[in-house]
């Protein structure tokens, strides 16, 4: 059994976890579709489809981390999306945060990716791009 110890995520460190969690959950979402025993070619596509406009998107959300969540639970999330409906919030692990957008590319007086996540983007915008204008060259060649 692999030693297991709980790690404290310095304050300064928060800001990258939390540009990785924006980008990285499409991707996990896509991945968890595809290995599904269950899942059809129409459920993949569909996760695939959603991954690539989120790569393609001027701005992403990404969780704030507070010190505590604003709901922990599925009630308790429901419930306060009920009560806030225009409130930024971003779900992770069952739990709520606040959110904010965040831009893909650098622009000044605003936030923007780490250089390290844009990096990321740029490399599966990269993976992900060819398989799409494969499909649009084939049906537009017939």
């Amino acid at each position: 059994m692999a030693d297991q110890r709980k790690l404290r995520v310095a304050h300064r460190d928060w800001d990258k976890m939390r540009q990785r969690i924006a980008i990285l959950t499409p991707v996990f979402e896509a991945t968890k579709e595809f290995q599904r025993t269950s899942a059809t070619l129409a459920d993949i596509f569909s996760r695939v489809v959603t991954l690539r406009k989120t790569l393609l998107l001027d701005t992403i959300v990404a969780p704030k981390f507070p010190e505590h969540p604003l709901a922990v639970g599925s009630h308790s999330i429901k419930s306060f999306l009920r009560e806030n409906p225009e409130d930024d919030v971003f779900e992770l692990d069952n739990r709520l945060y606040p959110s904010e957008a965040v831009y893909m590319e650098t622009r000044n007086g605003y936030e923007s990716l780490r250089e390290d996540v844009a990096v990321a983007v740029r490399i599966m915008r990269d993976e992900i791009d060819p398989v799409f204008s494969t499909r649009r060259t084939m049906q537009e060649t017939g």
